[in-house]
């Protein structure tokens, strides 16, 4: 029993001792769900990476599985954007990982310990799809955005919901938080989001920043009431960053130090 309570306390200290953003202590939440990053290799029995020529909104990249653009290193992921010609005619590679088809998860806080790129044409995302269109395709089902920053407005970060009727009258509400004095280049912040029963609440470095409710939706159903699940990626290009131009830097990581989540005790 004294080993067991040694090796747990020991374990403990291991997995927190290496946060780069403060700690989340409420004894209302139990920790349910996480990845600390803190293997050498990324734990694909929680994480799919995507290997895709994707053509949402517009964007420049092609999503790899190689190394260089999905690696570990010193307890951190790191999803690598870089300036190459590669055999799909795109100038641009990165990565994107998710939990689907892995896991879900039905309410609860999620929070990301990161660090954003910086320069015109990034689009770093910590963001949730419906495990299932239960409602209908995008954006019927819902879409949840918790971290998402354009790299030409490096000190703000949007915290978003998607739902209604599909494209063109999809809707959307959100909103801001944006830094003083620095941006999210600089450091590591924590992004998080509560989710309950009709109720949304956003944070950055623990700042209430957010609540959306079914009464925000202006009577559009509210679709947030089925499993979601986790997704990291760094865009190149799109319709909302807009393009990479001379001063864009590559090659640059979105960089995340844990994904925690976390359920009501």
């Amino acid at each position: 029993m004294i080993y067991s309570l040694i090796f747990f306390f020991t374990y403990s200290l291991n997995l927190f001792a290496e946060d780069r953003c403060s700690t989340f202590d409420d004894p209302a939440w139990k920790l349910s769900w996480h990845d600390e990053f803190n293997s050498t290799k990324l734990d694909l029995s929680k994480w799919e990476i995507t290997r895709a020529l994707t053509n949402f909104n517009s964007e420049l990249q092609v999503y790899s599985g190689r190394y260089k653009n999905i690696f570990i290193e010193d307890g951190v992921l790191h999803l690598k954007a870089h300036k190459e010609r590669n055999y799909f005619g795109r100038e641009y590679s990165s990565g994107r990982i998710e939990t689907y088809p892995k896991q879900a998860f039905l309410y609860g806080r999620f929070e990301f310990c990161a660090k954003l790129p910086k320069g015109r044409g990034y689009w770093p995302a910590a963001w949730m799809m419906p495990e299932t269109s239960e409602y209908g395709h995008w954006p019927m089902s819902g879409e949840i955005d918790i971290v998402e920053n354009i790299g030409h407005v490096s000190e703000s970060n949007w915290g978003t919901i998607h739902y209604g009727l599909p494209w063109p009258h999809n809707q959307m509400t959100g909103a801001t938080y944006t830094l003083s004095g620095s941006d999210f280049s600089e450091d590591f912040h924590s992004f998080a989001l509560e989710w309950e029963p009709e109720v949304m609440r956003w944070y950055v470095d623990g700042n209430l920043y957010s609540v959306k409710t079914p009464a925000d939706l202006g009577g559009h159903r509210w679709v947030f009431d089925k499993p979601f699940y986790i997704i990291l990626n760094l865009a190149v290009g799109g319709l909302w960053p807009g393009y990479p131009d001379e001063e864009t830097a590559f090659p640059q990581s979105f960089q995340v130090d844990y994904v925690r989540v976390y359920s009501r005790q």
